[in-house]
């Protein structure tokens, strides 16, 4: 019910530029992550249920017309660098209307369901699905999938990336298997639950990697994010900061561009960001880490370009 009035507004944003949707169905299937916005409206106290229901139905129209244009302007902003553009769009219009909405005193209060307890039948699960996603791509596929894959951990990653276009089926699938059942393991090694949320995150990585994520890229993001745990106030298990060791690479262009060290810098620096950013809109945007990937790879990856540029100065006898 909180998702179709958003993916209405994108249909009627396409409508009036008078192009496809398919043109702009993946801002629309990742805009739903605005979703909790419509719930909380639906639970106002004080009005009838027929005027909410029209508040809803108007503000998820608005919520879905905005967000193409959003989207594409917020990816100039981190030039690809984050590869949950959308996320970092509906962080903005979250903040947006929940700041509305708390001046009219309507008060949002986040909540955390957290479920423990089945690590192992999830973990099996998960296991036999990502290890037949990697043996079925190589059966098939044999030596020319693997060269392929290895040919896919030398890109950068950097968001518009898509491997099925330049790369194949069977070479994506392998490094969807391999990322998926590296997520999985990840969270086990760390003491973390398999649940809800964290197979989420899990599945996020997994699509991701037709799209800009391979080992390489997200590996040191990962440890960047584990040190936050090591080092900071909170746990690495702690639900907030579990999510934010897989979403966190969303950052995998960093690494893939400036380096190992850049993308451990990255993700420590996303650890402390994605952690607190959600009380400015108090959980209003599911997509929490694509709106804290977006203001780290904003803030550092100018940083990291004018320290390298300074040096590739130097070193040409050009240094100002």
């Amino acid at each position: 019910m909180n998702i179709w009035t958003i993916l209405l507004g994108v249909w009627l944003y396409a409508r009036y530029h008078k192009t496809s949707l398919s043109r702009y169905i993946y801002v629309g299937l990742y805009g739903t992550s605005l979703s909790p916005i419509i719930t909380q409206l639906l639970h106002i106290e004080g009005i009838s249920s027929l005027l909410k229901l029209i508040i809803c139905v108007f503000l998820g129209i608005i919520i879905g017309f905005v967000l193409p244009p959003l989207a594409t302007h917020v990816h100039y902003a981190h030039k690809g660098y984050s590869l949950y553009n959308v996320g970092f769009a509906g962080g903005i219009i979250a903040t947006v209307i929940v700041s509305i909405l708390k001046s009219f005193g309507l008060e949002i209060q986040s909540r955390l369901i957290w479920y423990k307890g089945n690590n192992w039948t999830f973990f099996i699960l998960l296991f036999i699905l990502f290890f037949g996603m990697i043996v079925f791509a190589l059966i098939i596929g044999g030596v020319d999938t693997w060269k392929a894959y290895l040919g896919i951990l030398k890109k950068i990653g950097m968001g518009g990336t898509d491997y099925l276009i330049s790369d194949g089926i069977l070479p994506t699938l392998l490094n969807m298997g391999v990322n998926g059942l590296f997520g999985t393991i990840l969270v086990m090694v760390v003491g973390g639950d398999l649940n809800g949320p964290t197979i989420g995150g899990i599945m996020a990585i997994v699509g991701f990697s037709a799209t800009g994520k391979h080992i390489r890229n997200i590996f040191p993001v990962v440890i960047g994010v584990y040190l936050g745990g090591a080092t900071k106030q909170w746990s690495i298990t702690d639900p907030s900061a579990m999510l934010a060791l897989l979403f966190s690479t969303t950052l995998a262009p960093i690494t893939g561009e400036f380096g190992f060290l850049a993308g451990i810098l990255a993700g420590f620096l996303h650890s402390s960001v994605a952690t607190n950013v959600g009380i400015v809109y108090g959980g209003m945007n599911l997509y929490n880490n694509g709106f804290a990937g977006g203001l780290v790879a904003i803030f550092l990856v100018p940083v990291i370009q004018s320290i390298r540029d300074r040096r590739a100065r130097a070193r040409g006898g050009l240094s100002l």
